[in-house]
């Protein structure tokens, strides 16, 4: 006795459809033959970094940064005088992050399947590291320039607050350079895959 239903279809998979896979970084799902080795876009996807993530990070370590340098001061020490490197690095590191960014939007949008899947996630990561890395930063210099700030005009305390004013907003530019390699990295499923709904495919066409 055939193991079909009377007068129906057979169960299993539907004739001209392939099955569908997990979502991978990129926002495309994976296929994958029986025969394939597993591949990196197998398995729970990494979720977004949450802004306020982001910004909590800052906030806490302005705070516990700010209480440490008026301990230090209460203990007549000296607050760090950064210098041009100290802003200098942080800026090349974000303009990096920037031109990366802009590289893998300008290769995905020639053909999404030129960027391989490791290094899609790679550079997700990048992203993400670097708006956490920014944020870190950003909550340090921006104590240091409120702490330095008490002690203006005088001339050392002008040039903390210069210099990590301007860390300060390199830093801004980091996490927002991150931010953009985190969302170029995250695209809409392909429109062209039976399933996935987008305005191509519009909600419960059949795929066959």
């Amino acid at each position: 006795m055939a193991g079909g239903r009377p007068g129906g279809r057979a169960l299993g998979r539907r004739p001209g459809r392939r099955p569908a896979g997990r979502r991978g970084p990129l926002g495309r799902r994976a296929r994958r033959g029986r025969d394939d080795p597993p591949s990196v876009t197998d398995g729970p996807t990494i979720r977004p970094t949450p802004p306020l993530h982001v910004a909590g990070s800052a906030a806490g370590v302005l705070v516990v940064t700010r209480l440490a340098l008026a301990w230090w001061q209460d203990q007549s020490g000296s607050l760090p005088i950064p210098g041009v490197v100290s802003w200098a690095s942080i800026a090349l590191i974000a303009g990096g992050i920037t031109w990366l960014a802009r590289r893998t939007r300008r290769t995905l949008a020639r053909d999404r399947a030129s960027l391989d899947p490791q290094q899609a996630v790679t550079r997700l990561l990048l992203g993400k590291t670097s708006q956490i890395g920014g944020a870190l930063l950003f909550g340090g210099y921006a104590a240091l320039a409120w702490a330095a700030a008490d002690a203006l005009p005088a001339p050392l305390a002008v040039v903390r607050v210069v210099h990590a004013g301007l860390a300060v907003l390199a830093c801004v530019g980091w996490v927002l350079a991150g931010r953009a390699l985190e969302a170029v990295c995250r695209l809409p499923d392909d429109p062209d895959e039976p399933g996935d709904e987008t305005p191509n495919t519009p909600h419960g066409t059949p795929g066959s």
